[in-house]
């Protein structure tokens, strides 16, 4: 049995035309749907970010104020149930609290985003957005609606029944991220504190398949339930089971969700622990068995720091393994300290990608000069003049916009058009709170 391609006739008693599902409709055009559905990680991917952010009663619809998932949710109803994107409805949601040319920004935004030629329906709201608002996308068929209802359930036994792949349930994990997932940064210790998968609380359904999903990958250990309504990932460890699991499927969480990845990978890797068992490891891995004195070579930390390190405060984590036959002891790592290495490498290169996506959401944002992204010089209109065209050498530099986010914290600046009130110090203090960095400092002339 190929699970990967699933017979729709046989979820449901639906009209066959030419081997093709045919869903009537009386208002709208008749969808023809292949009857041999093919289970793409893609595919499985959205119909979880529908089941978290959507729903499938009287038809199907998408709430979610990304872009990203809206555009990729309207592109595979249109690939796999064949709906053409002008056949969705496009209902957009914004705070009262915003006026008139905040308003037409946030049309314009979507419009943009989505490549739509009008959206059809707008609401304003006393619930929190923020300037762009909140889209709900709709495709309104009570027959598409149970064969969608079907599809999910039969998916659902596939789970249960172990017949999908680990690669393809870390597919439906990256889809229950992006409709309900959350990653939080440590302020203090400045590093990854927590990964949430938040839940409807009176949807019993929902949090126990949540739950399914996490004990079929092996991540249903030490799960903390917060306020009856997420699950929570806590403690170094749990954080590295969790991205280990989508190193090793190669799949990227939060896929459709840039700034969460940027939290998610960036709080990792920067993590104090992190970069402690990654200097150690480098240096283990550089010989097949070494002297505790052969590893201070390479670190030059003082013996007592390495010792303590080696025998009491990573050895819990089988990264490496310590010889004690004789003395003096050895050090030597593990497969387990080989996939770590090969798995930072991997997180590091999805950082980058993750901060290309997450810039270009910035630079749609400030093309219809939506102004909580924007510095009041940035909307200022500038020609740029070209005296002689030059190619520039990359060994003396990064082009500012392919800069990682960690190098413009680590040495940027930031105009501040400060107003009268607080101090500067106060306002140092306010971008190490916002930025969630150790130290910032202040220059410049008072008036």
């Amino acid at each position: 049995m190929n699970n990967n391609l699933i017979d729709l006739t046989k979820i449901g008693a639906f009209p066959i035309v030419n081997n093709k599902i045919l869903i009537e409709s009386k208002r709208k055009r008749n969808l023809k749907i292949n009857r041999n559905l093919s289970l793409t990680n893609n595919l499985l991917r959205d119909l979880y970010i529908t089941f978290g952010d959507g729903s499938f009663c009287k038809g199907v619809y998408l709430s979610n104020i990304n872009y990203r998932i809206h555009k990729e949710f309207i592109k595979t109803f249109n690939k796999y149930f064949n709906i053409r994107k002008n056949e969705f409805i496009v209902s957009l949601t914004v705070n009262k609290k915003f006026g008139g040319e905040d308003v037409k920004k946030s049309i314009l935004f979507w419009m943009n985003s989505l490549n739509l030629k009008k959206i059809d329906r707008f609401y304003l709201t006393n619930f929190n957005t923020d300037q762009k608002g909140g889209i709900k996308v709709i495709y309104d068929n009570m027959k598409l609606s149970i064969l969608l209802k079907n599809l999910l359930n039969h998916i659902n036994e596939l789970v249960s029944e172990n017949q999908l792949d680990k690669r393809k349930l870390c597919f439906i994990l990256d889809g229950i991220l992006n409709a309900e997932g959350g990653a939080g940064i440590d302020k203090k210790r400045w590093g990854l504190h927590k990964i949430t998968i938040s839940f409807n609380p009176h949807n019993k359904e929902e949090k126990l398949f949540f739950y399914e999903i996490l004990s079929k990958l092996s991540l249903d250990d030490n799960i903390k339930i917060s306020q009856k309504r997420r699950y929570e990932f806590c403690g170094w460890y749990n954080h590295y089971r969790f991205v280990k699991i989508f190193f090793e499927n190669d799949v990227i969480p939060f896929s459709l969700s840039p700034k969460n990845a940027i939290k998610l990978l960036w709080g990792f890797l920067n993590h104090k622990r992190t970069k402690s068992i990654y200097k150690y490891l480098k240096a283990i891995n550089k010989k097949e068995e070494q002297k505790f004195s052969e590893v201070n070579k390479y670190l030059n930390y003082h013996k007592s720091s390495i010792e303590e390190a080696l025998l009491k405060k990573f050895n819990k984590f089988d990264f490496f393994i310590v010889h004690k036959s004789k003395r003096p002891y050895k050090v030597s790592i593990t497969e387990e300290g080989r996939i770590f290495l090969k798995l930072i490498k991997k997180l590091e290169k999805w950082l980058d990608k993750s901060e290309k996506l997450y810039f270009e959401d910035l630079k749609l944002l400030q093309e219809v000069k939506m102004e909580e992204k924007m510095l009041p010089f940035e909307r200022i209109e500038r020609k740029m003049l070209i005296k002689e065209e030059a190619e520039t050498d990359p060994k003396y530099g990064i082009k500012p916009e392919e800069r990682p986010v960690e190098q413009l914290i680590n040495y940027g600046i930031i105009n501040v058009n400060k107003p009268a009130g607080p101090t500067s110090h106060q306002v140092a203090d306010y971008t190490k709170q916002i930025l969630h960095i150790k130290k910032a400092g202040h220059s410049g002339t008072l008036v």
